[in-house]
Order: C-alpha cells, then structure tokens, then sequence
C-alpha cells in the first residue's frame, strides 16, 4: 500500500495560517540571557506583541533584544493589569492578599452609602466628589486595587481613569457591592 504524500501547496497554507500563532507561542517564552555587566532585562511583551502584529521580520526584533542586553541597556517590564473580576475572584484577591500592605481595597460610593455597608478593610472615595481625579493621582500607581461601586458603573469609570493615569494594577468588581451583598458575601459598617 502506497501513502499518498501531503500536498506541497497544502502545507504551505497550514504553515502560512499557523505560523503567527506558532510564533506567538515561542516568542512568550521565557528566554533566559546572560547580560554583561550593569544590564538589567525583564519581560516587555508588547515589543514582541507589536513585532508579531506589525509583521516585521524576527529577524530585526530579536537583533533590538541583542542590542538592548550588550548595550548596557535596562528594559523594564510595562505590563499592567486591569480588568474586571467576578465575585469569586474578587473575593479571591481579598483573601489571597490580607496581609499585603500595597493591596488597597476602594469603594468609590458616596459617604452616605459607604456608611449603609461596605467590604471590611475598604476606604471610602466619592467617585461623584469634586476632588476625586486628585484622591486617585495621590494613590501609588504601583499598588494593587480592588475598585467597586454600587453596580460596577461608576467603578467602570474609575477604572478607565487609573488606566489612563498609569495605574499597574485594577480590579473592578462586577456588579459592585449590589451584588456582593445578593450573595452573603461579609459586609461592616
């Protein structure tokens, strides 16, 4: 019995189709470097994540990478997180982080409902006061935030704002504290 051998024009279509997910994959890796003396390098995926959309050739980013490590060059890692999380995860974060000093839990409602019940450990900031972009610009940009609402509108906004402000790390709750307390989930007062 003869195998009929692959298609030549076949497999450069499942090349051509597969290899930007190929490349993605490999270029995530953690690569370990030897730098000479005085060369800081960390993760910076997005001059990977920007040479793979951008289709520049391996070739010209792998030799920006050699350049950066011989050069006595820091490359600092710019990655920030923010997103929204589930009750679960949201509840996750807080357990995982009790003793964590640059863990900072925000409830961006008014006084008046921060005082009706609110997550323990969570310091008031009214989204709707007039000083509330200069509150947020006081905060370190390098903590970690856990941001609610009554619903998840107004800490939606408010995440956006970090975002744009260079916050590293956000998490906003969905459906705020609203559904927080539909669950049981512990509140104070």
């Amino acid at each position: 019995m003869k195998i009929a051998s692959p298609k030549p024009w076949l497999l450069a279509l499942l090349i051509l189709f597969m290899l930007p997910a190929l490349l993605n994959g490999c270029l995530r890796r953690e690569v370990e470097v030897a730098p000479s003396e005085n060369t800081s390098i960390s993760a910076n995926t997005s001059i990977v994540e920007d040479a793979v959309s951008a289709n520049t050739s391996i070739t010209d980013n792998i030799s920006i990478i050699e350049d950066a490590g011989s050069a006595n060059t820091s490359i600092t890692d710019n990655i920030s997180i923010i997103e929204d999380v589930s009750l679960e995860e949201a509840y996750a974060l807080i357990v995982d982080n009790l003793s964590n000093p640059d863990f900072v839990i925000i409830d961006i409602r008014t006084p008046e409902e921060y005082a009706g019940g609110h997550i323990e450990d969570a310091i008031n900031m009214d989204f709707y006061a007039e000083d509330f972009d200069e509150k947020l610009d006081e905060l370190d940009r390098d903590k970690t935030y856990l941001i609610y609402c009554q619903s998840g509108n107004r800490s939606g906004k408010a995440r956006d704002l970090m975002e744009a402000m260079g916050f590293q790390e956000v998490y906003n709750l969905i459906g705020g504290i609203a559904r927080w307390e539909r669950t049981n989930l512990p509140t104070v007062k």
